[in-house]
């Protein structure tokens, strides 16, 4: 059991933490995985850690969309924060469909938008953002 000291300075610590970059939501991604492992295997100490890291993801993904950022940059971060490329997307949308999409030479639907948002779990709203880029 950690001592109450540390888990003050732990605190503390942790409290300027945030996510600025997609590199930085990738590793905190990462490191929510073996947070998940440690706590499947019984650590539940490490509970609130992955609650706050999970809250974290959800932060800068919100920020992002709040940004104005297009659907396809959207489109492309997910993709990226889940190391998928075109093809892994293909059995939803074609694979030119995606190029388009990731290009800006094509609009998202809502057929697009619905798929994605499930295959990714998150609102098909966030396609929507901005997608002329402007």
């Amino acid at each position: 059991m950690i001592a109450v000291q540390e888990k003050v300075q732990f605190s503390k610590e942790i409290a300027k933490f945030e996510i600025k970059n997609e590199e930085q939501a990738i590793q905190t991604e990462e490191l929510l995985e073996e947070v998940l492992e440690a706590v499947a295997e019984g650590n539940e100490d490490l509970r609130a850690f992955m609650g706050f890291l999970e809250y974290e993801l959800e932060k800068y993904k919100t920020t992002l969309i709040e940004k104005k950022a297009t659907g396809a940059e959207v489109l492309i971060f997910l993709m990226k924060q889940h190391g998928h490329v075109q093809k892994d997307l293909s059995y939803l949308i074609s694979r030119s469909t995606i190029s388009e999409l990731l290009n800006g030479k094509r609009e998202f639907t809502t057929e697009h938008m619905k798929k994605l948002g499930e295959f990714y779990r998150v609102s098909p709203a966030v396609f929507m953002c901005n997608s002329q880029g402007n």
